[in-house]
């Protein structure tokens, strides 16, 4: 008989070897499942095994949309984390719901976990409905958050990534459960979601990594700075919200965002006496390297007939905790219009161009506008649902057929179903519209 051919023999022990390292990925999860298991108590039973092996790197660092695990409410993932030297792995989940629902994730690990509930997966940075890193004696991280019907992720990574956790440890073993009940809840984003879903971004991609836009004294702590971004041409449709691209190197700290209408496009001036306040809000930027925070207005912004640009203000307080609390500013050469900062600590006491501060380079703060700009405002007499000028017959029909419905333009109330007070609030405004 011949010799097999030297490819076929190679193929043979590329083969073997694959075999092999599949056992001994197998065989290292069970060891570190089962030491697991020793030490955090009352773990749930598990449903399914993460398809990643430790060590592995399917998602990209989840700076791809590929290699992400489809997990469904009720299962419990057996899964494993590394981390050491201030880098570390990150698991990616999916999961859809067909209604919206109060969702809790729990991570069962002898580490604290960073696990976030989120709706965007473009790298890494997500629009988090809800975190947490708290570890409880029982070895558990929990977060919950109430989530309109979709398809949602969950990330994980652990929260402390200077400590070495090797592959084959129980330390670096976990277990996700992901539960889910009926919402009796708003969810959170809906006035994202129940609009056109339109975005205007002031970068072509949203790639919202770097921490270029600061400035800070020799200890590192971000001083008292304003960041400015505005969007020039918006004179119809509707804002409902706004995402914003941060960075946080300390504890949880607030930022107050202020959207107004600056009069003469350009620079703010001196005073700010060509900017029109229109709305403002303080919201916690959680520690997070590189983290969306999105803005909900409490009532969508008309943009019919506005008279001037539109500005975003970011006022960044000295932070709490001697971290830095700043805007993610990625290095770019298309904005629509620049990035603005001023800091009378750092030197900088009048709104300038953050390209001419952070000396040769283009820097963008990427800001998302999310709304619906293509069509008017919806009118104001919001029971007049046929937009005929009045309540009437046509919208009763129009209420009584979407009895129930948790995704339809007849929830006058926006409680997330048509019932009952959608009702009593299109009666008491019967007739014609004022």
């Amino acid at each position: 008989m011949h010799s097999p051919l030297p490819h076929v023999q190679t193929a043979r022990i590329l083969g073997l070897a694959v075999t092999a390292l599949t056992a001994m990925f197998a065989a290292t999860s069970v060891l570190d499942h089962a030491a697991h298991a020793q030490n955090c108590p009352n773990l749930p039973a598990i449903t399914m095994v993460e398809p990643e092996s430790c060590g592995g790197d399917t998602n990209g660092g989840c700076a791809t949309s590929t290699g992400f695990t489809t997990v469904s409410v009720g299962d419990v993932v057996a899964g494993t984390l590394f981390g050491g030297g201030g880098l570390g792995d990150r698991d990616m989940f999916t999961f859809t719901l067909t209604e919206p629902m109060q969702v809790t994730v729990r991570v069962f690990s002898e580490n604290a976990v960073r696990v976030a509930l989120a709706d965007d997966s473009e790298f890494c940075f997500e629009s988090t409905w809800s975190a947490s890193s708290t570890q409880s004696a029982t070895c558990e991280t929990s977060t919950t958050a109430c989530l309109a019907a979709g398809t949602h992720e969950i990330q994980l990574r652990l929260a402390n990534l200077t400590t070495s956790v090797p592959c084959g440890s129980s330390q670096s073993a976990y277990r996700l459960q992901l539960t889910a009940v009926p919402a009796a809840c708003t969810p959170f984003a809906n006035a994202c979601e129940g609009s056109g879903g339109e975005v205007i971004a002031s970068t072509p991609t949203w790639v919202p990594s770097g921490n270029m836009i600061y400035c800070a004294n020799t200890s590192g702590s971000t001083l008292d700075a304003f960041y400015f971004k505005w969007f020039t041409g918006l004179n119809s449709g509707t804002l409902d919200c706004i995402d914003i691209a941060m960075v946080n190197t300390g504890q949880t700290a607030g930022i107050l965002l202020r959207l107004v209408r600056d009069t003469n496009g350009g620079p703010p001036q001196s005073g700010g006496g060509d900017l029109v306040p229109i709305a403002e809000k303080s919201i916690d930027v959680p520690k997070c390297v590189w983290t969306t925070v999105r803005w909900t207005l409490d009532e969508p912004l008309c943009l019919d007939g506005f008279s001037g640009d539109l500005m975003l203000i970011a006022y960044c307080p000295p932070h709490p905790t001697g971290g830095r609390l700043h805007p993610a500013g990625n290095a770019t050469s298309a904005e629509t219009t620049p990035t603005w900062l001023t800091a009378v600590q750092c030197g900088v006491p009048f709104a300038s161009d953050a390209d001419t501060v952070v000396a040769g380079s283009s820097v963008a703060w990427p800001v998302r506008l999310r709304g619906t700009f293509s069509a008017p405002c919806p009118s104001p007499c919001v029971a007049d649902l046929d937009g005929n000028g009045d309540v009437g017959a046509a919208d009763l029909s129009l209420v009584l057929s979407s009895w129930g419905n948790p995704k339809s333009a007849a929830d006058l109330d926006g409680d997330g179903d048509v019932g009952a007070a959608d009702l009593s609030l299109l009666l008491s405004a019967w007739g014609p519209c004022e």
